[in-house]
């Protein structure tokens, strides 16, 4: 009989950072899932043909639910009596490693996606950082999702443990057949929205303040009053609870003629054929999985010199590295680009080939399954 593996992530959409690594997973594990609860979760036990639990959990600090989640947590480990609980994401990282260390879970393990507190101050940031400490003191095993996010959970003393990488870094890596633009059709845009002749900037993620979504959209809006051809093609959701964009962005996003906001999308693939240039301006990121995915689409990418992009964007090479919160350095990086097609070319040539050669996913399967495996048996 196989060890029963529990996967937790805070919320439903981050279970994607483990699509199709979960099969490989099954190969010695036997796999069940908490999340919050919600279609995706649903759709992600489908998908994956595992277990799912539903444990609702909220991102934002909130002492009440947060120990109600803690509870519910607990008596899932509990009653499951899983070998290994495997918890991402700084909320469900918190709350997964406290209910399995007091279910005496034997393998604890914390996977550092990112670091919550690099976009706070003051007292917020210091509980955020309390908070990271003691889900790693609770660990027994703690892994970082780029070699960027160790070393700053070592150089700010986050933890004293070994931290460790599965093979270059990333989650899930990246599958070069489904992230190929030449077998990608585009997406069904009306033409009235992106006229023939457009140069079209794009952006993957959530429409909030530290993705640099502030920024992006006063850097467009600036370069497209003397270059009315230029287009921004943005998709993803809002979100309205933590860190929300400001009044202004959000109704230039929603009035904007050249703004084209296209929502959630499950499939961004065809999203990204449509973009002559990948832009992601974010303050912080773990690893910037959407930057890996758009080299792999052959996007030349304009992103921030930050933890994680600063690894898979070599700067002058496969992209441009910009200081984060600078919407100047955004704006000439943009106006760069638009105008030097000879740079377009070489990195949009350079990106697929460097990413795959890094992080190519069923490598990195493999990887992971020989990691947890050694810490298992």
């Amino acid at each position: 009989m196989k060890d029963i593996f529990l996967l937790i992530t805070t919320v439903p959409q981050s279970l994607n950072f483990y699509k199709g690594q979960v099969q490989v997973l099954k190969s010695k594990y036997h796999i069940e899932v908490a999340s919050s609860p919600g279609q995706r979760l649903d759709s992600f036990g489908e998908v994956e043909d595992v277990p799912v639990h539903s444990v609702p959990m909220k991102r934002e600090i909130s002492i009440f639910s947060d120990l109600q989640s803690l509870y519910r947590l607990y008596r899932l480990i509990k009653k499951l009596k899983p070998k290994v609980v495997h918890a991402s994401t700084p909320k469900a990282g918190f709350l997964g490693m406290l209910a399995a260390y007091l279910n005496k879970t034997p393998v604890r393990i914390y996977f550092v996606l990112g670091l919550r507190y690099e976009g706070t101050k003051g007292f917020k940031r210091r509980f955020l950082m309390w908070m990271e400490s003691l889900s790693c003191k609770l660990a027994t095993h703690v892994f970082a999702v780029s070699k960027g996010t160790r070393k700053t959970l070592l150089d700010e003393k986050i933890t004293s443990k070994e931290v460790r990488i599965i093979w270059n870094g990333s989650i899930n890596g990246i599958n070069p057949n489904q992230f190929d633009v030449k077998a990608t059709p585009k997406a069904a845009i009306d033409h009235s929205l992106i006229p023939e002749g457009s140069f079209v900037f794009g952006y993957v993620g959530r429409l909030v303040g530290d993705k640099g979504t502030n920024e992006l959209i006063e850097a467009f809006t600036t370069l497209h009053q003397s270059h009315p051809e230029i287009r921004l093609l943005l998709i993803g959701d809002f979100e309205d609870v933590q860190d929300p964009v400001s009044d202004r962005t959000r109704s230039l996003i929603k009035n904007h003629s050249a703004i084209i906001y296209a929502g959630y999308q499950s499939d961004v693939k065809p999203f990204f054929k449509l973009m002559d240039v990948f832009v992601f301006p974010s303050y912080r990121e773990g690893f910037g999985m959407v930057v890996m995915e758009a080299a792999a689409m052959e996007k030349p990418v304009i992103c921030s010199d930050i933890t994680g992009c600063n690894e898979i964007i070599i700067d002058g090479q496969t992209g441009i590295l910009i200081p984060p919160r600078s919407t100047e350095m955004l704006l000439r990086a943009m106006n760069s680009l638009r105008t030097r097609p000879e740079l377009l070319e070489k990195l949009s040539t350079n990106a697929r080939e460097s990413v795959i050669q890094r992080y190519e996913q069923q490598t990195l399967w493999k990887h992971s399954l020989e990691a947890y495996r050694e810490i298992t048996t």
